[in-house]
């Protein structure tokens, strides 16, 4: 008889990196556990599942992936609800998010900027990079399973581990070779709770602990301030700074190599864009930006929020108070930045980014000096909502928002 709701993992990965083999070595070790396998489903999985969960002859589910899927995307279909607002949480629960990297090969896959349609794994509209799946993949999971089927030296195999431990911090992490890892870590294990592994990325984490630690800025102060001290290893670094920066010396750092930079998020303010939040999202040799929403400073205070929780949020990323008089041109406007690398040179990086704000004399123009800076970024689509992450930054959908290859090596 079938337990409800019946536990499903999900495993995912990119092609050859051992989810095949994986998925064979929990099939011989099942024991007495009656799994049932969905092998890259590339139509209606939640339908699939409804119908397997719904016959009732096993205890769990493992879907095995397509390898140009997204994870998150995989438990959204199977977490929330449907178009008729239905939820499948009597019938089935997600157990645990699993991702299979190929040790030999994964930081090779992160840096690449080939496009996943070059390998034929999307059709051609989509231009998503192998590097950029790479990232979602180990960065919304709860095991990582790092197969040695093709041994790398120890050396090796310990410096991939801290980057991993970078990149998702929550995730267990399992070494692995044709998939022989126990059962119980993956099935049955329990590890998968939607806020926390959507919440596990190491530059979310980052950008936490550095807010927990650090000051408030004073835009007057000029240069912004790294709230991680540390220059080798595997350590992030974490930049903020309260002026903005000039639109033609970032929009030239962009497209500057970033030696060692495996992975960089977060939110930036150009002085010619005063109202707009921009977003910056890099990973290996892929770089892109654009629009993120309007600063709140840019809005009238009727129109924020009523709930309590999110004006302390607001106020917590305020210059001052949001109350207070002369700061218009601050309030919630900002640099902050996280890079996660091999052997960054923290204070290097220091110099760059600060070399992109304003200088004094700048700065002094004020906003309507601003606007007459030379502004080589694409337009922006202002028809956003506050805090909502521009999906055509993702997927390059808008004008202007193609990815560009930085040669970041």
């Amino acid at each position: 008889m079938t337990v409800h709701p019946l536990p499903v993992t999900v495993v995912s990965g990119l092609a050859r990196a051992g989810k095949a083999a994986l998925l064979d070595h929990l099939l011989a070790n099942a024991g007495t556990r009656r799994l049932a396998v969905i092998r890259e489903n590339t139509g209606d999985l939640r339908a699939e599942v409804v119908r397997i969960a719904e016959v009732g002859n096993v205890d769990a589910i493992v879907v095995e992936s397509p390898a140009s899927a997204e994870p998150l995307s995989i438990a959204e279909s199977l977490v929330l609800e449907d178009d008729e607002g239905q939820t499948l949480e009597t019938l089935i629960t997600i157990d645990t998010m699993a991702t299979v990297i190929d040790a030999a090969h994964f930081l090779d896959e992160l840096l690449s900027a080939e496009g996943l349609a070059e390998r034929g794994l999307v059709p051609d509209e989509d231009d998503r990079t192998v590097g950029e799946l790479s990232i979602e993949q180990v960065e919304f999971c709860d095991v990582l399973v790092i197969d040695q089927t093709r041994p790398v030296e120890e050396a090796m195999l310990a410096r991939l581990q801290q980057v991993l431990a970078k990149i998702n911090p929550r995730a267990v992490q399992l070494v692995a070779r044709a998939g022989d890892v126990p059962i119980e870590a993956l099935v049955g294990a329990g590890r998968f709770d939607f806020e926390a592994t959507a919440s596990a990325a190491g530059w979310l984490g980052a950008l936490g602990q550095s807010d927990a630690t650090g000051s408030a800025i004073d835009p007057t102060d000029g240069p912004g301030k790294s709230l991680d001290g540390r220059s080798s290893g595997v350590a992030p670094f974490v930049y903020r700074a309260r002026r903005p920066f000039h639109p033609e010396r970032l929009f030239a750092l962009l497209h500057q190599e970033w030696a060692g930079v495996l992975r960089s998020k977060g939110l930036f303010w150009i002085a010619t864009r005063n109202d707009m939040a921009g977003t910056l999202s890099q990973v290996g040799g892929t770089c892109r930006h654009g629009p993120a929403g309007f600063w709140w400073a840019a809005q009238p205070a009727d129109e924020w929020p009523e709930d309590e929780a999110f004006k302390a949020e607001i106020a917590h990323d305020w210059f001052a108070s949001p109350d207070a008089e002369g700061r218009e041109t601050v309030g919630d406007r900002r640099q902050e930045l996280v890079m996660i690398g091999m052997d960054l040179d923290h204070d290097a990086w220091q110099r760059r980014l600060d070399a992109c704000l304003l200088s004094d004399s700048e700065f002094a123009l004020g906003k309507e000096g601003w606007r007459q800076f030379d502004d080589p970024f694409p337009q922006w689509d202002d028809d956003h909502e506050h805090g909502e992450e521009d999906e055509d930054e993702r997927t390059a959908a808008g004008a202007g928002n193609a990815p560009h290859d930085h040669g970041h090596r």
